[in-house]
């Protein structure tokens, strides 16, 4: 029997579950075959073209609070990460220190204390700008 299509509305990059109606998708869809469950509430095409930032939206989006930080953040702003670094594919999310670390599956969390002008927007997503994301990333 040949593979059904993915319906044409699935985004390129992660999206959230409470959007699927919206989209026009139904749960059977979002329960096939191509499509992963990386934590509650997210899905993600497998064969997805989406940057890393289209990737990881869905995560952000659950908690606007939340910054991309560590490899996470260097990914979303292109920086090259040293192969062992850039295999670990887990999500690196913080808020800030007074808050908890957020808990999800795929994620790493992290409290950290974010001075005026350290966050910006990139790709659509918050991360740290590239001189805070250095004091985040180990030394190599």
């Amino acid at each position: 029997m040949p593979r059904t299509e993915m319906p044409p509305q699935i985004p390129h990059g992660s999206f959230l579950v409470a959007e699927a109606d919206v989209l026009g998708l139904t749960r059977k869809q979002l329960s096939r075959d191509g499509i992963f469950t990386p934590s509650r509430g997210i899905r993600l095409p497998l064969n997805s073209k989406g940057t890393v930032a289209d990737n990881v939206r869905a995560y952000s989006q659950l908690d606007p609070g939340c910054i991309l930080t560590h490899s996470t953040g260097a990914r979303i702003c292109g920086i090259c990460l040293p192969g062992w670094l850039d295999q670990d594919w887990r999500i690196h999310i913080s808020r800030p220190a007074d808050s908890c670390k957020p808990r999800r599956r795929n994620v790493v969390g992290h409290q950290l204390s974010f001075k005026p002008g350290e966050v910006m927007m990139f790709d659509g997503v918050a991360s740290l700008r590239l001189r805070a994301l250095g004091s985040t990333l180990p030394r190599c």
